[in-house]
């Protein structure tokens, strides 16, 4: 099995801005650093198994022409409950060019030019969020750390201006079985 699937990345100062709240996180919040080693990044769909891996590359690379830089703007952080022993927390951000759209899209195109099949919906595209972290600790210590971080960087701006292909190996989504394999910058 092998799955892909296709986001867009931070730059580099929106990336290091992210990091600094995932290591107080870390230090202070006692949330670990799942998911860590992954660019900090908006997804356009979750994995689907991909048939040929030098077309879905092409494909991405063709898209990346297609589509500019964008900036969302932060609104939130937020803590949700993965299972009963698991947590996550991520930033919630508004956007502007049509985040929604461009998931039917994106996804239109994969079926149409691809041939993949991609389910509608999801549950989890459809959220405008970055994910910090996720799977390592208990719920309790993500909406801890939430709860306690200062709320300065509501309205910052952030630019995401590559996009991204993950690349999965694994039936089940977890913070060590999935990675980055390939970034196209956006024009």
């Amino acid at each position: 099995m092998k799955k892909g699937t296709l986001c867009l990345l931070a730059d580099f100062d929106a990336e290091n801005y992210i990091r600094d709240i995932m290591r107080r996180g870390a230090v202070e919040g006692g949330v670990g650093v799942a998911a860590a080693g992954l660019p900090r990044h908006i997804s356009l769909g979750m994995p689907y198994e991909v048939k040929d891996w030098v077309a879905y590359e092409k494909f991405a690379e063709k898209l990346a022409k297609e589509l500019k830089p964008v900036t969302v703007r932060l609104c939130d952080i937020v803590a949700g409950k993965i299972s009963e022993q698991f947590g996550s927390y991520f930033l919630k951000f508004e956007e502007s060019f049509g985040l929604d759209e461009l998931r039917v899209q994106v996804r239109s195109k994969l079926i149409s030019e691809l041939g993949l099949e991609i389910p509608e919906k999801d549950g989890v595209t459809g959220q405008k969020s970055i994910t910090l972290g996720f799977g390592t600790a208990p719920y309790e210590n993500y909406k801890g750390f939430v709860d306690s971080i200062d709320r300065s960087f509501i309205g910052k701006d952030l630019t995401f201006n590559e996009l991204g292909i993950f690349y999965y190996d694994q039936p089940t989504i977890a913070a060590n079985n999935f990675f980055c394999c390939r970034r196209f910058k956006l024009v």
